[in-house]
């Protein structure tokens, strides 16, 4: 139990976030492909997947919400998003698309595995619904640290402070009010 305790605790303090990774993804055995992933916000990626199989090619567009389960280095994340493509006999597809899935970062080395599930309406296609699962390996090619973030966190800080020192030079609305009633009293 002690073990456990320290090698999560461990992992909570080495783990990096990303902001950047890039790497192969595997479905089902149907489809390989390229799985870009860029971080928007804190918890917050866009991903764009490139997949080939026998019959068709397919571009995914997804935005995922990540959320935590033990440390920075395993989330769980949901998302949705849309496909372009390609089928031999149908031509052009398109649909919608949902996930849902798990992601480890790996302790000291920069990759992130995933594993998802994905399912897609599909239009144009002869199968108007896909429920595919993948396995994901990305190399992490920007790292995202707390360091960055505070960085950008001082920064919008100093921003705001500047509008509202501005804001207070201007003066507001009523100050405008308040200085013709001073103006008045003193011309009586």
């Amino acid at each position: 139990m002690i073990i456990i305790a320290l090698g999560l605790s461990i992992t909570d303090a080495v783990a990096q976030r990303y902001g950047t990774a890039a790497g192969l993804r595997i479905e089902r055995g149907e489809k390989i492909g390229m799985s870009f992933q860029q971080r928007l916000l804190d918890r917050t990626t866009l991903e764009a997947i490139l997949a080939a199989g026998g019959r068709e090619v397919e571009a995914n567009f997804l935005v995922e919400q990540h959320f935590p389960i033990i440390g920075r280095g395993l989330n769980f994340y949901l998302g949705a998003g849309g496909h372009i493509g390609a089928l031999k006999d149908y031509g052009g597809t398109w649909g919608i698309d949902g996930v849902m899935g798990i992601e480890h970062k790996i302790l000291i080395l920069p990759l992130v595995i995933s594993l998802d599930f994905k399912p897609a309406y599909q239009v144009n296609h002869e199968d108007w619904f896909n429920f595919s699962t993948a396995f994901s390996i990305r190399y992490i090619l920007i790292k995202y640290t707390n360091r960055e973030k505070a960085k950008r966190q001082r920064l919008r800080q100093k921003e705001k402070e500047d509008r509202r020192d501005e804001r207070q030079e201007k003066g507001g609305f009523f100050d405008f009010l308040k200085n013709n009633r001073q103006n008045d009293s003193k011309k009586d």
